[in-house]
């Protein structure tokens, strides 16, 4: 085998293996922002859904827990969109990769779309601001009850 075919075997493996790659990350980040989501609007959503039964019976300073978990859906959403933006700008990372790879095996990698940096970012934190509102949402919740049971005695 001469060193030119051995070389363009390489780079075929390695252009492969980024299509792989690439490929892993769309599923990979897919899953994960639909679990996140779910999850978060499940529990936010449950919350709502305990508050509004109980709606006719609850003092009106409980409707700061309508919007504290109104804003953890609409965060736990938020965070899935970026989740999606990241996978799809990944899979065009990946993809401009392998291509680079096969067009030009000499060139070094560039470095990864500041997009997916930022999207990564915000998925990151407005999940992260989603799950924070749970237990606020309990506390707050949890201070009333307790403020209307020591007006009740």
């Amino acid at each position: 085998m001469s060193d030119r075919s051995a070389k363009n075997q390489h780079i075929e493996l390695v252009a492969t293996d980024l299509f792989r790659i690439r490929d892993a990350a769309l599923r990979t980040q897919m899953e994960y922002g639909r679990w996140l989501v779910s999850t978060l609007v499940l529990l936010h959503s449950g919350a709502l859904a305990g508050l509004l039964f109980k709606a006719d019976t609850l003092r009106p300073d409980y409707l700061v827990l309508f919007w504290i978990f109104l804003a953890g859906i609409l965060f736990a959403l938020s965070s899935g969109f970026a989740t999606w933006l990241n996978a799809t700008w990944g899979w065009e990372q990946y993809d401009k990769w392998g291509r680079q790879v096969l067009m030009r095996p000499d060139s070094s990698l560039e470095d990864a779309d500041r997009r997916m940096q930022a999207s990564t970012s915000f998925a990151t934190v407005f999940g992260l601001m989603s799950a924070v509102l749970l237990p606020i949402g309990a506390g707050v919740f949890w201070y009333l009850w307790m403020l209307g049971r020591a007006a009740q005695n």
